[in-house]
């Protein structure tokens, strides 16, 4: 009998995708063979027989050594400030960085083996002499010594082990199974067998109960649960249906068929997430998956007449335990640059209403692109290149989700972007635009902000006075973000074609006499003027203050002994442009400068 599991909602489509994907890297770098296991792919359904899983927990860990191997990771670590250190006035600052990199490790290797530490330890003292650039051949040659000692099997597998779990135990599962602490000190072996007697010995049990009561071998059955119950290693669950299956049939010498009635019946619930199979005692809770965990017995005045039960399978406990597999690491470093790093690391989903074969490839695609400043923002633009017809119904039909989640302190901060039809049909218009921002940083920012539903002003006004205040980046791409925030507007509110492309001359008439008054300025040794003036419109602007706004705008262009363009007499009945589109556009020319200047024509031809 085969098992089929069905999609359904998105963290549980997480977990068949992470299923998949766990089953291919078998695929892919060892010697599995999906046939061999009637595995199948049907629009709803993934179907298999049950004897894949037997080898399934030995998988799963093959699987996440391999996404987390710490022996790639640090070796690209040292390897990217090993090169730092070559450049003028990084040598000490990069060497410290190595030295502690190495320090850490040591601290690992130490409580898993006392020999190689020895040779590590060795290796830090050794770095400990390297004092001037003079020595990076040295350095180098230390470096690929260590590295060595890192791909060590039983120290790269330890520290990933590890790695893994306690991003797992953190971020998805929580202290259940194998995940908690106190099986830290285990071998890797010892910890498979744990994860095989939680999640897919239940399953295979099952599965082969019901074969040997399909196929009336009542013998096989009852020499089964002998032999079950006077194992310690039975699952408590399936301990449990075994010894009553012994008392009230076996030892009451009852037929095959009342004993499949037992099983089907009443006495267990049907799985409330998948609604196919029967739930053998276990119940849904903080272990199976932290981001959306409710405490039960702490939170019963949530529930209809304080009933908190919630039947879970064991099919959908194993789909659940691979929902790590399913989702993407994703590093928001755009955001606030005081926030912790673990702050900004977050997982991610994309969820569609469509095939599991294309659920399945929009996530590898999507995967493929974490490594980006917005995996997200690529994975559209990958999709708008497609047929308009068919783009803009696939980005209205994505769910998009994200979390940053943290067992310890029970907080969990979730963002879902569904994609309004006019936000779809903004990127499949003016996607080009998005991505004329060079800024990648300040681009994911925007696209972030688009996504949320956030008006994009705020990310324009910090980043105008980010380049104030550093006297670094590239205004232009300010400019470029208002004319997304106008074109934003168009597609919400259907303003026709014509007087769009009329309004977005007028903003680039705008931006250029403000860039034509930064070069007055410069040309007459007033260019510390500059930063004064735009503070003082961009404050207006953030206050809606018009009046403020427009004195300032006058009195600057008559020092200047230029003319006023009637265009400005937008801001005070902003019928078409809005205030904040014209004062981000003026001050974006404002503070440009001549590489500004020469970005602006190239963009024009």
């Amino acid at each position: 009998m085969k098992i089929k599991v069905y999609l359904a909602d998105w963290f549980y489509n997480m977990g068949i995708v992470g299923f998949r994907r766990i089953l291919k890297f078998q695929e892919d770098y060892r010697s599995l063979k999906l046939s061999d296991f009637e595995y199948q792919e049907a629009d709803n359904y993934i179907e298999f027989n049950p004897d894949l899983l037997k080898e399934f927990h030995n998988y799963y860990f093959d699987y996440f050594l391999g996404r987390y191997n710490m022996a790639r990771f640090q070796s690209i670590q040292l390897d990217k400030y090993l090169n730092l250190s070559k450049k003028e006035g990084k040598f000490n600052e990069s060497i410290k960085v190595i030295k502690d990199i190495v320090k850490a490790n040591n601290n690992k290797i130490k409580k898993i083996d006392e020999t190689v530490f020895t040779k590590a330890e060795e290796i830090y003292k050794s770095l400990g002499d390297i004092k001037r650039q003079e020595q990076i051949s040295e350095l180098e040659e230390l470096l690929l010594k260590y590295k060595d000692i890192l791909e060590l099997k039983n120290i790269n597998e330890k520290i990933t082990l590890n790695k893994f779990k306690s991003i797992m135990s953190n971020s998805f599962y929580g202290q259940v199974s194998f995940f908690n602490v106190i099986h830290t000190s285990k071998t890797i072996v010892e910890q498979k067998d744990i994860m095989f007697k939680d999640y897919i010995s239940p399953i295979i049990t099952m599965e082969e109960l019901k074969t040997e009561i399909n196929e009336n071998r009542a013998g096989d059955l009852e020499e089964r649960i002998s032999k079950a119950l006077s194992d310690k290693a039975t699952p408590k669950n399936i301990g449990k249906l075994y010894k009553n299956i012994n008392s009230k049939f076996i030892k009451k010498k009852k037929s095959l068929e009342e004993i499949e009635q037992y099983i089907g019946g009443k006495d267990f619930a049907l799985c409330q997430m998948c609604g196919e199979y029967k739930s053998i005692g276990s119940e849904y809770g903080e272990g199976d998956f932290v981001p959306l965990a409710v405490s039960t017995d702490n939170s019963r005045n949530m529930f209809w007449n304080f009933n908190t039960s919630v039947p879970l399978c064991d099919i959908c406990k194993l789909i659940l335990i691979c929902s790590a597999a399913g989702a993407t690491d994703i590093f928001k470093g755009y955001m606030n640059a005081n926030l912790d790093n673990k702050y900004k690391q977050y997982f991610a989903f994309v969820n569609m209403d469509t095939t599991f074969k294309d659920l399945y490839k929009t996530n590898e695609s999507f995967n493929l692109k974490k490594d980006k400043e917005n995996p997200f923002k690529e994975l559209i633009f990958d999709i708008v290149s497609e047929a308009k017809e068919r783009s803009t119904w696939q980005l209205q039909n994505i769910l998009y989700v994200e979390f940053n989640s943290d067992y310890g302190s029970k907080n969990c901060k979730m963002n879902y972007f569904n994609i309004p039809k006019y936000i779809a049909q903004f990127f499949k218009a003016k996607a080009e635009v998005v991505n004329s921002i060079k800024d990648e940083k300040f681009k994911a920012e925007i696209v972030d902000d688009i996504l949320s539903n956030k008006d994009i002003k705020f990310s324009i006004d910090r980043k105008l006075r980010e380049v104030l205040a550093n006297n670094y980046g590239n205004p232009y791409d300010c400019y470029r973000a208002v004319v997304i925030r106008y074109y934003l507007k168009v597609s919400k509110g259907g303003i026709k074609k014509m007087a769009t492309e009329v309004d977005d001359k007028r903003l680039k008439f705008i931006y250029m006499r403000g860039l034509e008054l930064n070069k007055h300025y410069t040309k007459n040794g007033g260019e510390n003027k500059i930063s004064s003036i735009a503070y003082r419109l961009l404050n207006a602007a953030k206050s809606n203050n018009k009046k403020e706004f427009m004195d300032t705008l006058i009195r600057i262009h008559l020092n200047a002994q230029m003319e006023v363009p009637t265009i400005f007499l937008d801001i005070m009945s902003e019928k078409e442009l809005a205030f904040e589109e014209i004062a981000h556009s003026y001050v974006a020319g404002l503070i440009s400068k001549a590489s500004s200047k020469k970005d602006s024509e190239e963009n024009e031809n």
